[in-house]
């Protein structure tokens, strides 16, 4: 078993990049666990270079501050350290269904917003798939709206081997149900996303308990009376916010114990929930973001680990196709 894991430098991670991914990363694992910053990803949207370098380094020290910490079969490391990625990427690309690649829900999404739809939106999945394949991944942890993107990948992988016979791995999905999908706070039924330009719409692992507590008391909520389990499915904004309760929680938050709050009793018992997590994790980020030399060495350190993986498989997939 072998794990890869990523994560856009797009800024100050929110509490559901948090929930459904961040802290699953940072349980201990057996196998070898790949953790990478994607800034080549990045690059299909942001247009500035500093922000850029500093969004990478301040995504690197949240994933350390959430417990995402190099060990012997812990890699942490920045996708465009390993220029490995984009070379398999080109590779890949040859033998991607260009059918599946525009049929693809992200890059409908993002033509449907983009002035100008570029050849990297199209291409967002082959990336990604080489991401995966690079390194022989067998499990990748995901969102519900990454799925379509890691059955593309496994096409990718079978296509891969038809053409040239050398197999690659064929990886699997792993999604958290229970914390997979956070809400927007002032549009519960939209995903939470740090692209909202509403900024109540969030809560970001940096904020204070003060910012927290203004976010959570501003959550839409609806006037149907206290919470009550039986009609949960027509209360989207009550259900998010005992969604979150209960991930925030530890041991789990059951809708029923909330009978008969009120909502001022629901968004306290959110906000005390939620500072409990994220306050440690925003505190240990600000002092990394203050040890620039640790920070860059822990980088440093994972990026080559990688790169000697991803050069050790790209050997194999130079000669199968004849460019060695």
């Amino acid at each position: 078993m072998r794990t890869l894991s990523g994560i856009q430098p797009t800024g100050v991670p929110h509490l559901g990049n948090y929930l459904g991914a961040l802290q699953h990363w940072a349980a201990p694992a057996s196998h070898l666990a790949l953790f990478s910053m994607m800034d080549l990803h990045a690059l299909t949207t942001v247009r500035d270079a500093r922000a850029l370098r500093a969004d990478v380094r301040t995504g690197i020290a949240v994933l350390l501050a959430s417990g995402v910490t190099p060990s012997p079969n812990r890699i942490l490391f920045v996708q465009s350290r390993v220029p490995q990625h984009a070379e398999l990427a080109w590779v890949l690309s040859c033998v991607a269904p260009l059918n599946a690649l525009q049929d693809s829900i992200h890059y409908k999404d993002k033509i449907a917003s983009a002035k100008s739809p570029t050849l990297g939106l199209l291409g967002y999945p082959v990336l990604m798939a080489a991401d995966i394949l690079l390194y022989n991944a067998t499990h990748v942890p995901v969102g519900h709206d990454q799925v379509q993107h890691l059955e593309l990948a496994r096409d990718m992988s079978r296509a891969f081997t038809a053409a040239w016979g050398l197999p690659l791995s064929t990886p699997q999905a792993v999604v958290h149900p229970a914390t997979a999908r956070i809400m927007s706070l002032t549009s519960p039924m939209k995903k939470m996303s740090k692209s909202d330009p509403d900024a109540h719409s969030r809560i970001l692992v940096s904020d204070s308990p003060d910012a927290v507590a203004a976010k959570v008391r501003r959550a839409v909520t609806d006037s149907l009376g206290p919470v009550t389990t039986r009609n949960l499915n027509q209360r989207p904004g009550v259900a998010n916010l005992l969604g979150i309760l209960a991930a925030c929680t530890p041991g789990g938050f059951a809708p029923a114990q909330a009978d008969g709050w009120d909502a001022k009793q629901l968004k306290q018992a959110v906000t005390d929930a939620v500072v409990s997590t994220i306050a440690p994790v925003g505190r240990e980020m600000e002092r990394l973001l203050k040890d620039e030399a640790y920070v860059d060495g822990v980088v440093a350190e994972g990026s080559q680990r990688a790169a000697e993986l991803a050069e050790a498989n790209m050997k194999r997939i130079r000669r199968a196709v004849g460019i060695s």
